[in-house]
């Protein structure tokens, strides 16, 4: 009896277990399903299809150029209202950056006519590659705060009332410029212009002696005291005959420094006090207005540069002097290996072709396509034996 009992048992335990392992079975095709689902999904996100377009130029060739990068761009902006980000997005990136984003793209439906060409296009973007670029966009877009100093020119009448005669007013009480840049700062909650405090140390760095021709090296030390990049020095000038304002800034950083000087209408009928407040709320606007278009500006004109190297130190000696050339005010360093570097630089001499200044420090650069070039040292061996000094990073 007891025999025939545990064989039951060992039946039913069986048949129990054979029901679980089915159910498992069923439970984990549907999960693997579901997720083979998902990660589709997600890919077809990344994937825009039957982009059709049409071009004309002075060539098929040419057409096929320009309809190519049109069919990218136009499958990049959908492809950004997927993922739900503003497709203006795409204004300020490069024709450049965009394909490198393509992971695949197929062509259909191709036609060439004297000098038009039309196709659909396929395009499959990398997820990892947008990701990348739409995060760098971000940061350009993320608020960045500057050093702003507020210079007065002393009147001659100014000056021989003071004791101690100076031609310029910048920590002292007289400088009303500054105190109206201050309040109109307050007014509108501005964060990114930041006024030095009126200390010991601010004063030794910046002082009569050098703000009319300060560097950024005199600066240094006050930058990374508030932890920015760069400084706005504002001199304000007024002429109490003709009852007129003049203002002259100058943009100072690690390897550029600039100076405009900036016009007002319909100043003159204003009284002194009016006059100031009218003044630094343009000043102010203009600063703010002229950092967020150079942010959007650089990003859409970086320039990419592979460089080929034999060693470390040969790269750290072409990277210094490029940093002292004062042809770029920007280089990212996009990726680095040991037979070559890529770069990416924002090039300043816009008067200039690009291949002719880089010429002019001893590089020669072959160009590879839109805003990308190979970089050569015309003296590679004298490089090599540079000190490896490393530049202080911006």
């Amino acid at each position: 009896m007891q025999p025939q009992i545990q064989c039951q048992f060992k039946i039913m335990f069986q048949q129990q277990f054979r029901v679980f392992f089915r159910n498992f079975l069923i439970f984990l095709t549907f999960l693997t399903a579901s997720l083979v689902s998902a990660n589709a999904q997600q890919s077809n996100i990344y994937m825009i299809e039957g982009t059709a377009i049409s071009a004309s130029a002075k060539s098929s060739g040419e057409a096929k150029v320009v309809a190519t990068n049109n069919a990218r761009r136009n499958a990049f902006i959908t492809l950004l209202s997927r993922l739900s980000i503003n497709p203006s997005t795409a204004d300020t990136i490069s024709n450049d950056r965009i394909f490198d984003m393509v992971r695949s793209e197929q062509i259909t439906e191709e036609k060439i006519s004297g000098s038009t060409y039309s196709a659909t296009f396929n395009i499959l973007f990398s997820k990892s590659a947008v990701e990348k670029v739409i995060n760098v966009q971000k940061n350009i877009a993320s608020e960045e705060n500057y050093l702003l100093i507020p210079v007065k020119i002393l009147q001659k009448k100014e000056i021989e009332a003071d004791a101690y005669p100076s031609k310029y007013a910048i920590w002292e009480e007289n400088n009303d410029w500054k105190i109206a840049i201050a309040e109109k700062l307050k007014e509108k909650a501005s964060t990114k212009l930041i006024i030095p405090e009126n200390d010991i140390n601010n004063i030794a760095i910046i002082n009569q002696d050098n703000i009319d021709h300060i560097e950024y090296s005199d600066l240094e030390p006050i930058l990374n005291k508030y932890k920015v990049t760069e400084a706005f020095v504002v001199f304000f000038a007024f002429d109490d005959i003709e009852n007129k304002v003049s203002i002259s800034v100058q943009n100072i950083k690690k390897l550029q420094k600039k100076k405009v000087k900036l016009s007002f209408v319909n100043v003159d009928l204003l009284n002194y006090k009016a006059l100031l407040k009218k003044v630094s709320e343009k000043t102010i606007d203009y600063l703010i207005s002229s950092k967020s278009t150079e942010a959007v500006k650089m990003e859409t004109s970086l320039v990419k540069i592979e460089i080929p190297i034999s060693n470390l130190v040969q790269w750290m000696g072409i990277k210094n002097k490029i940093e002292t050339s004062n042809l770029v005010s920007q280089m990212n360093i996009d990726s680095i290996s040991k037979d070559f570097v890529m770069i990416s630089v924002g090039y300043v001499e816009g008067q200039v072709d690009i291949v002719d200044a880089f010429a002019k420090v001893d590089f020669t650069l072959e160009r590879k396509s839109e805003n990308s070039y190979k970089l050569y040292t015309s003296s590679p061996k004298k490089l090599a034996t540079m000190p490896a000094t490393i530049p202080e990073q911006q």
